[in-house]
């Protein structure tokens, strides 16, 4: 193998035995290099440390044990840190905050993750913008905040190519949408669209797509506005994206009245409430009809 396919093979290794003692030293050896080597070709392959990427697989796995119902402490040695301290301090530096600090702020009385939509009914609107392919075969709470995927692909595991999206230049009438557009491509993967908000149909310039909005019933979910001038912060707001998709698929709809309407189409709003660096928050709005 190449350096290339040998680093991937390395890669799913860890993701499939995270939970044990692993070290660079070990994995060295196994791939057959010597340590400085190998350590060197991974920094270099995955733009990230192999210790680094060893830490965030294991985060990843005890943030969802979390919302499964575990504790921190659980979670934490169950993915194989050897102390809640450990977890706690790789949580801050990858987020900006303790664990606790995070799951508190969504959890309600009974322990649940909580954040409760409004219920709106929308007109039909327009979203003018371009689709990207991906390599995602289903669209759910894993493919959210996909504009962030571009950072989150140099631990592994982002969802296909990034686009680079920022929301710092917006004007106060701007509103960016992303989606899942309903059809796939010939491989059956799905194809992410991400546009601007227009009231009407436009005249298509070269390379631009529209797609409509249909009118309906809508929950709304806002994320918990987050302060943007603390450090790390914007990986947060990709994670208290994906956190609220998780509370919806996960909790939210098995204690609602409601079911997914699937003539409408779930997306994100993204507004002038992204440009503010004390109170960074955005819109999920979910396609609903009553059970």
């Amino acid at each position: 193998m190449g350096y290339a396919e040998t680093i991937a093979e390395c890669c799913r290794y860890i993701d499939r035995n995270f939970q044990k003692e692993l070290s660079a030293i070990e994995l060295a050896e196994k791939y057959h290099y010597s340590y400085y080597h190998f350590c060197r070709i991974f920094q270099v392959i995955k733009d990230i440390s192999v210790a680094e990427y060893i830490r965030c697989r294991r985060m990843e796995a005890a943030i969802d044990r979390i919302y499964g119902g575990a504790g921190m402490l659980e979670a934490a040695l169950d993915v194989g840190f050897e102390t809640p301290a450990g977890f706690s301090k790789a949580f801050k530096k990858k987020y900006g905050c303790t664990p606790t600090e995070y799951f508190r702020s969504y959890k309600d009385g009974e322990g649940h993750f909580m954040t409760e939509p409004k219920i709106v009914e929308l007109q039909p609107f327009f979203v003018l913008g371009h689709e990207r392919g991906s390599e995602v075969k289903k669209q759910g709470e894993d493919t959210a905040a996909y504009w962030y995927q571009e950072k989150e692909d140099r631990v592994g595991h982002g969802h296909g190519h990034g686009h680079g999206h920022h929301h710092g230049h917006m004007q106060k009438d701007d509103v960016k949408i992303g989606l899942w557009l309903k059809e796939t491509d010939e491989d059956g993967n799905l194809k992410y669209f991400f546009g601007s908000k227009i009231a009407e149909k436009p005249e298509l310039a070269e390379g631009m797509q529209v797609v409509e909005i249909p009118a309906g019933k809508y929950a709304v979910f806002t994320t918990e506005p987050l302060n943007m001038t603390l450090t790390s912060q914007h990986q947060a707001f990709a994670l208290r994206i994906r956190d609220t998709w998780k509370y919806i698929y996960r909790v939210w709809f098995s204690r609602s009245r409601y079911v997914p309407d699937e003539k409408g189409y779930d997306f994100e709003y993204y507004d002038i409430r992204c440009t503010d660096k004390e109170a960074c928050c955005m819109d999920i709005y979910i396609a609903v009809k009553e059970a």
